[in-house]
Protein backbone atom coordinates (compact mmCIF):
# COMPACT_ATOMS: atom_id res chain seq x y z
CA UNK A 1 0.00 0.00 0.00
CA UNK A 2 1.07 3.58 -0.51
CA UNK A 3 4.57 4.61 -1.51
CA UNK A 4 6.11 1.60 0.26
CA UNK A 5 3.89 -0.83 -1.64
CA UNK A 6 4.68 0.77 -4.97
CA UNK A 7 8.45 0.63 -4.34
CA UNK A 8 8.08 -3.02 -3.34
CA UNK A 9 5.91 -3.96 -6.32
CA UNK A 10 7.85 -2.09 -9.02
CA UNK A 11 11.35 -2.73 -7.55
CA UNK A 12 12.38 0.89 -7.98
CA UNK A 13 12.24 4.06 -5.91
CA UNK A 14 8.88 5.75 -5.57
CA UNK A 15 8.12 9.31 -4.58
CA UNK A 16 4.82 10.36 -3.01
CA UNK A 17 4.00 14.02 -2.47
CA UNK A 18 1.10 15.31 -0.40
CA UNK A 19 -1.03 17.76 -2.44
CA UNK A 20 -4.01 18.10 -0.13
CA UNK A 21 -4.39 14.30 -0.45
CA UNK A 22 -2.09 11.39 -1.27
CA UNK A 23 -3.86 10.45 -4.51
CA UNK A 24 -2.94 6.93 -5.64
CA UNK A 25 -0.51 6.64 -2.71
CA UNK A 26 -3.19 6.88 -0.05
CA UNK A 27 -3.61 4.30 2.69
CA UNK A 28 -6.78 2.75 4.10
CA UNK A 29 -8.49 4.87 6.79
CA UNK A 30 -7.07 3.14 9.86
CA UNK A 31 -3.51 3.27 8.49
CA UNK A 32 -3.92 6.84 7.26
CA UNK A 33 -4.85 7.91 10.80
CA UNK A 34 -1.37 6.80 11.95
CA UNK A 35 0.45 9.08 9.50
CA UNK A 36 2.19 12.07 11.12
CA UNK A 37 0.11 15.19 10.39
CA UNK A 38 3.19 17.10 9.16
CA UNK A 39 4.15 14.50 6.53
CA UNK A 40 4.69 16.29 3.21
CA UNK A 41 6.57 13.77 1.01
CA UNK A 42 8.02 10.26 1.02
CA UNK A 43 10.85 8.65 -0.91
CA UNK A 44 10.58 4.84 -0.81
CA UNK A 45 13.48 2.67 -2.00
CA UNK A 46 13.34 -1.14 -2.14
CA UNK A 47 15.92 -3.29 -0.37
CA UNK A 48 16.81 -6.14 -2.71
CA UNK A 49 18.57 -9.46 -2.19
CA UNK A 50 21.98 -9.02 -3.91
CA UNK A 51 21.96 -12.55 -5.35
CA UNK A 52 18.50 -12.74 -6.91
CA UNK A 53 17.03 -9.22 -6.75
CA UNK A 54 14.18 -10.32 -4.45
CA UNK A 55 12.73 -7.34 -2.58
CA UNK A 56 12.71 -8.02 1.15
CA UNK A 57 12.12 -4.54 2.54
CA UNK A 58 11.69 -0.87 1.76
CA UNK A 59 13.57 2.11 3.17
CA UNK A 60 11.39 5.21 3.52
CA UNK A 61 12.63 8.76 3.92
CA UNK A 62 9.81 10.98 5.20
CA UNK A 63 9.80 14.77 4.78
CA UNK A 64 7.87 16.37 7.60
CA UNK A 65 8.39 20.10 7.55
CA UNK A 66 9.34 21.39 4.14
CA UNK A 67 7.04 20.75 1.18
CA UNK A 68 8.79 19.62 -2.01
CA UNK A 69 7.72 19.17 -5.59
CA UNK A 70 8.56 16.16 -7.72
CA UNK A 71 11.06 18.38 -9.53
CA UNK A 72 12.71 19.32 -6.20
CA UNK A 73 13.22 15.64 -5.41
CA UNK A 74 14.39 14.51 -8.86
CA UNK A 75 16.65 17.30 -10.14
CA UNK A 76 19.79 19.00 -8.84
CA UNK A 77 20.39 18.23 -5.15
CA UNK A 78 17.26 16.03 -5.08
CA UNK A 79 18.65 13.85 -7.85
CA UNK A 80 21.95 13.59 -5.97
CA UNK A 81 20.03 12.56 -2.86
CA UNK A 82 18.15 9.85 -4.78
CA UNK A 83 21.39 8.52 -6.26
CA UNK A 84 23.08 8.49 -2.84
CA UNK A 85 20.07 6.78 -1.25
CA UNK A 86 20.02 4.14 -3.99
CA UNK A 87 23.69 3.35 -3.45
CA UNK A 88 23.29 3.23 0.32
CA UNK A 89 20.24 0.97 0.15
CA UNK A 90 22.31 -1.50 -1.89
CA UNK A 91 24.95 -1.48 0.85
CA UNK A 92 22.31 -1.83 3.60
CA UNK A 93 20.58 -4.69 1.74
CA UNK A 94 23.86 -6.57 1.32
CA UNK A 95 24.76 -6.11 4.98
CA UNK A 96 21.31 -7.27 6.12
CA UNK A 97 21.49 -10.32 3.89
CA UNK A 98 24.97 -11.15 5.19
CA UNK A 99 23.72 -10.74 8.75
CA UNK A 100 20.72 -12.97 8.04
CA UNK A 101 23.00 -15.64 6.59
CA UNK A 102 25.47 -15.43 9.47
CA UNK A 103 28.26 -13.90 7.40
CA UNK A 104 28.80 -10.90 9.67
Amino acid sequence: MGSTGRAFEYRTHHIAIFKGHWGDDTLPGEQLKKVHPDLKWIVSIPLCEPDDGRVFGVLNVDGLLHPKTLEDLTTGPGEELLNDLSIQTEVIAKMLCNLEQGRI
